[in-house]
């Protein structure tokens, strides 16, 4: 594997942000290693929503980075600065792949977890299902657990043989800038960076159709592990919040932390809530230490 780096300093003085693209699996990645100037009490992989990129994260992620938090994030292929289609991941065992070699560069003897939004709170959860006893905590921000859940299901069974015939094939999301929050906020927004884009491949639409099954079928195993902080905008119409209610309904969770921002859209980071929401981060992340 071939690494090359540049440094690129934070906004904030107490965040050390590296910047490089990192050759794996024969694609070639861009990745940010964030770190608190301070102590690091906590470290954690954080993933990306589809057609989102990692650069926007250090800002909107700074007041838990400021407060010891180790992040590791990487855009996926086909996003952010990374190469490829736009939209076209190649499957979920190169996340898997990725993900690992993610953790591995951690700072060992601090508590870890792994966290993501939309589709990367997806990712993120499958990845903790899969083994609950390799983190200390979890946090799921709007998770996707839905994928394609407005189409039918003869839709869902066209999709699923075109992807076979034409798997780099992309179509659009259907997601909108104001589906994720106001017109108003000033905070990151995704869609005036030439780097967001609202595409997905067929295969990778596949294989979050397939995920969804995954997660449905380990979903119970999330009672059995340490801390998880899911947190959901009530108003979130790209992932609605009565899938992730319905699951938690279901079973026992008392480990589960679920916060909900009343007013906010799909990215309460960027919503009204926005204060709330770094306040709820606070309080969670502050017992990891």
């Amino acid at each position: 594997m071939l690494s090359f780096s540049t440094n690129s300093s934070s906004p904030s003085a107490k965040v050390k942000t590296k910047s490089f693209f990192h050759t794996f699996s024969g694609r070639t990645v861009h990745r940010l290693h964030c770190q608190p100037r301070g102590k690091i009490r906590r470290s954690f992989v954080f993933f990306h929503g589809q057609g989102d990129f990692i650069d926007r994260y250090p800002d909107l992620l700074q007041p838990i980075i400021d407060e010891g938090s180790e992040i590791i994030m990487t855009d996926l292929p086909g996003h952010g600065r990374s190469c490829g289609t736009r939209g076209d991941v190649p499957s979920l065992a190169f996340v898997d792949r990725l993900f690992r070699d993610s953790f591995a560069q951690l700072t060992p003897e601090v508590p870890k977890g792994v966290c993501g939004h939309s589709m990367g709170g997806m990712i993120a959860l499958w990845l903790f299902l899969k083994d609950p006893a390799s983190f200390q905590f979890a946090w799921f921000s709007s998770p996707l657990l839905r994928p394609g859940y407005q189409i039918s299901s003869l839709e869902r069974l066209i999709l699923l043989a075109a992807a076979a015939a034409f798997p780099e094939r992309t179509r659009s999301t259907g997601v909108r800038a104001s589906d994720c929050a106001p017109a108003s906020s000033d905070l990151a927004p995704p869609a005036s960076s030439p780097l967001h884009h609202a595409r997905i491949s067929l295969r990778w639409a596949r294989e979050l159709v397939h995920l969804e099954q995954i997660i449905e079928d380990r979903f119970s195993l999330i009672s059995d592990g340490p801390p998880i902080l899911f947190t959901q905008g009530l108003k979130d119409l790209v992932c609605p919040p009565e899938f992730l209610m319905e699951k938690l309904r279901a079973q026992a969770t008392p480990n589960v932390t679920l916060t909900n921002f009343p007013e906010a859209l799909h990215e309460p980071f960027r919503d009204t809530s926005q204060s709330e929401f770094h306040e709820t981060l606070h309080t969670f992340f502050s017992q990891f230490s």
